[in-house]
């Protein structure tokens, strides 16, 4: 009886092993189905995406070539509608919303465009977003120096001041305009009558860049600053 008994004991836990192990089977089948529908969806994903941005950097590439065509032409009405045209293209690109480079060059060419019809508020907002949305782009300093040109045209000094710093700051390594921007630095502080900034910020210019010809106009408005500072 006993030995009876030990094998209808050992019958139930092969028979118990062998259910945990199909159903556990059955559900490691049922998560190899599912990583593979995930993996068919990314796919369709990644497709259509790919298909979405060459379609967008086609028509910027044509809207690039555009612009490039506009500034040929002479009849006012037809430069007017031709330019309405464009920035109505680049909005519809920028509304979008999609973080690549077709928006990149977008809000570039939009801010350029702003920046021409002296529309500065506009031309602020479109550099700034690029170099918010785009801190590794190549075209992320430029649209600073861009930004900060602006804010000058416009009388906010301190809005200038603050993205030429940004220039200085973040790409300094990379960029030829830095040492330009801090010699801008130095001419806005001596418009705001802060001489001792200025002449600091000259010195930082000459050490920081000693060979740019921007040094030497530095030196020129040390000297400068130092001589009527004494009268």
């Amino acid at each position: 009886m006993a030995k009876s008994e030990d094998k209808n004991e050992k019958l139930n836990l092969q028979h118990r092993i062998l259910l945990f192990l199909h159903k556990r089977g059955l559900f490691f089948l049922g998560l190899l189905g599912i990583l593979a529908v995930f993996i068919i969806v990314m796919a369709v994903y990644n497709s259509a995406n790919a298909r979405k941005l060459e379609s967008q950097t086609s028509m910027i590439e044509k809207i690039q070539d555009d612009y490039a065509n506009l500034q040929t032409l002479t009849d006012e009405k037809a430069k007017s509608e031709k330019e309405q045209k464009i920035m109505e293209e680049l909005g519809a690109i920028v509304e979008k919303g999609d973080r690549n480079y077709p928006l990149e060059r977008a809000l570039f060419i939009l801010g350029t465009i702003h920046y021409s019809k002296k529309e500065w508020d506009k031309s602020t907002e479109n550099f700034m977003k690029l170099a918010d949305t785009f801190p590794k782009s190549y075209l992320t300093p430029i649209s600073l120096l861009n930004a900060a040109a602006a804010f000058e045209e416009s009388g906010n000094t301190d809005k200038a001041i603050e993205n030429y710093q940004r220039v200085v700051d973040n790409y300094k390594d990379i960029s030829p305009d830095a040492a330009r921007a801090l010699f801008a630095i130095g001419r806005l502080y001596e418009e705001k009558t802060d001489k001792d900034a200025a002449v600091k910020t000259y010195n930082t210019l000459i050490d920081t860049f000693p060979s740019s010809n921007w040094t030497n106009l530095a030196r020129s408005r040390i000297i400068y600053l130092e001589t009527i500072k004494q009268q």
